[in-house]
């Protein structure tokens, strides 16, 4: 499975976590320029599987999270508070936090309930330690995370120095507790089980910074350079050297297992634990077109025959509703389904065959396509309040994906100069296969709420377009993939662009 979203929080600036790299560090924010906002590219020595992109935002509290503890100089503003500022740093990005994110958060060391900066005073030679309790982040975490955002979770603990011999564990456990009686729900705390480490942390300028990787301190040969010892660094030719505190079961208790025996029983079912969730939705909708009432059945009986009815009270609402779920549940699918299969090929090697190549460019153009898509905010699809509006969001979705049939606007820069990578390609891992894979995983999983029909218009007139059926066309033949990308061709992107919605559906009536 891949995180769609990644955040890393830092409240200790510097991994390495020793007194001379502390002395030198840049914890002080010395220009005390809170609006520039950084990004940091995680494992660029190691790419790990589990993040969809690896360049993500960087929140820097290089500063004392409190600052009452110390001199009035590390005050970093005369009007709010240490922590004010920090927490609106960190708001910043954890708004944009989805379900299947994780939050990167390193520290100086821990204790059973908090965790410590290390912070050197300007002017001093001493270093000063300040806390920061997990019920404070949790808070913070609470309190900006969107309530429906607040499922499939991960927060990935690193600290770079025991203390006191407390391990790691120990806060994952209070910080995990936290988030539970907070209602945070199938989410877990991956600690490590030591002191970790960066393996290169650079900054290439002032915004961007580079960590090629981590490990823990004690893990055999993951300081070294050779490649024979590099070999050796990763995979299940070492130990676990993690461990997860989650509330996945459905025990309504927070569980401790082993980071790998976590990922095999609830991380590698992901896409099917999503979509026995969407079923459950699915039925709901169907289930609310009805109401049950009871007649009697002739004169003078009193026994009373119970029927459906079509339940035209709330439709107009459950209709929205319906189709902002509709909108959403694309996006999801073209993200986390298509989009997370190409990447998991493309990140494991580069050729599949003379048929699989995936080249620099197509990459380039799946990732261009992943971001705009992503760029469609969940808060414009829950907040639209009419299906016109959900309309023209969905023609959004529509329009991105005629462009990448055709390679034109956004798309035109991947083109490429060489025949192979002028052409769009429907190979069995191609980024446009992936795409309609996407695309009929989604028409297959609603089919069957209305007739299987949609309630959003522009995607029930895109399917149609298509001729896209959901039993009948199979995409494991090369010939129907390049049907569809030929169809695809064929349609004007500005026709969607300028569609108003016009009652496609104005007459779609569920009959019992």
């Amino acid at each position: 499975m891949k995180f769609r979203h990644a955040i890393y929080i830092s409240f200790h600036g510097d991994m390495n976590g020793t007194g001379s790299e502390t002395k030198k560090s840049y914890f002080y924010q010395k220009d005390k320029n809170l609006e520039r906002e950084y990004t940091i590219k995680m494992h660029s020595d190691h790419k790990r599987k589990a993040l969809l992109n690896h360049e993500i935002p960087f929140v820097r509290i290089n500063f004392p999270y409190d600052e009452d503890y110390f001199n009035k100089k590390l005050a970093i503003s005369s009007d709010c508070r240490n922590y004010e500022i920090a927490e609106k740093l960190m708001a910043k990005e954890l708004k944009n936090i989805q379900p299947y994110s994780r939050i990167y958060i390193s520290a100086y060391s821990v204790s059973k309930r908090s965790i410590q900066q290390l912070i050197k005073l300007p002017g001093h030679d001493n270093l000063e330690n300040v806390s920061i309790q997990a019920s404070d982040i949790v808070s913070i975490l609470s309190k900006h995370i969107p309530n429906l955002s607040k499922k499939n979770l991960q927060i990935f603990l690193m600290v770079s120095k025991i203390e006191q011999e407390v391990p790691p564990k120990f806060f994952a456990q209070s910080l995990m507790e936290e988030l539970h009686r907070n209602d945070f729900n199938r989410t877990s705390v991956v600690a490590y089980n030591n002191a970790c480490k960066a393996i290169e942390l650079t900054k290439s300028s002032k915004n961007k910074f580079k960590l090629n990787d981590i490990s823990t301190v004690d893990r055999k040969y993951a300081f070294k350079k050779t490649a024979d010892e590099l070999h050796f660094k990763h995979g299940n030719k070492q130990s676990d050297n993690k461990i997860v505190f989650h509330n996945y079961s459905y025990t309504g208790k927070v569980e401790e297992i082993g980071y790998r025996d976590f990922k095999e029983k609830y991380m590698s079912g992901f896409n099917d634990e999503y979509k026995r969730s969407l079923n459950k939705v699915l039925k709901s909708f169907k289930n609310f077109k009805y109401k049950e009432v009871y007649k009697k059945v002739g004169e003078g009986e009193e026994k009373c025959k119970k029927y459906k009815k079509y339940n035209q009270d709330h439709l107009p609402q459950m209709e929205l509703m319906q189709s902002k779920f509709e909108v959403q549940t694309l996006k999801d699918f073209l993200l986390d389904f298509s989009l997370s299969g190409y990447f998991d090929n493309y990140q494991q090697k580069s050729y599949h065959g003379i048929k699989h190549h995936h080249g620099k460019t197509g990459f380039n153009r799946i990732m261009c396509f992943h971001d705009r898509i992503a760029a469609i905010s969940k808060n414009d699809i829950r907040d639209a309040n009419d299906k016109d509006t959900l309309n023209k969001i969905a023609n959004r979705i529509i329009v991105e994906i005629i462009n990448f049939a055709k390679q034109k606007d956004e798309y035109s820069k991947f083109a490429g100069n060489s025949l192979f990578s002028r052409k769009i390609n429907v190979n069995d891992n191609s980024g446009m296969t992936k795409i309609l894979e996407g695309l009929q995983n989604f028409y297959k999983q609603m089919a069957g709420v209305n007739d299987n029909k949609l309630v959003n218009e522009s995607l029930q007139k895109f399917q149609e377009t298509l001729d896209l059926d959901t039993d009948l066309t199979n995409l494991s033949e090369k010939r129907v993939r390049e049907d569809l990308l030929g169809t695809l061709k064929t349609l004007d992107s500005k026709e969607y662009e300028t569609y108003k919605a016009s009652s496609l559906i104005e007459g779609l009536q569920i009959t019992v």
